[in-house]
């Protein structure tokens, strides 16, 4: 395994971070079913999306997930690269597809909070983020 020694080339950056980022995506997408989703969303994010997971069951997931991305180097280009995770989990029980909108706003809060935790955390949506399209805040079942 080789040391990364990363100098000041934006090219060089964007390159081994978006392998950085297709390793991680990997990893992920090797613990998850067969048919939950894992995929690029906005430039440095990832999506993952389960159905059948309520709050509880998608928080236990997501640290599950965490742990595995960064228990070992990703291997990018022969280098080992250590990473963290920060993951922002929100989740409906029964989600309708209406509620789809409402989760994809309501988890870059949560992901935010987790950054702003001090990283390599996992963080809930609070229920104010859960505003579904009635504009109401979700309520059991929702």
């Amino acid at each position: 395994m080789k040391t990364l020694v990363v100098k000041d080339d934006p090219a060089s950056r964007h390159l081994v971070g978006d392998g950085v980022l297709r390793a991680v995506a990997s990893r992920i997408g090797s613990s998850v079913r067969a048919y939950d989703g894992v995929g690029r969303f906005g430039g440095e994010e990832l999506l993952i999306v389960f159905p059948g997971g309520d709050v509880e069951v998608s928080a236990k997931l997501a640290e599950r997930l965490r742990v595995s991305v960064c228990r070992a180097p990703q291997e990018v280009s022969g280098l080992g690269i250590h990473v963290t995770l920060s993951l922002g989990v929100a989740a409906a029980a029964a989600a309708k597809a209406s509620h789809f909108d409402a989760l994809l706003h309501a988890a870059p809060g949560a992901l935010n909070r987790a950054k702003s935790a001090g990283r390599n955390r996992v963080e809930r949506a609070m229920a104010s983020d859960l505003a579904f399209s009635t504009g109401a805040p979700a309520g059991p079942g929702d």
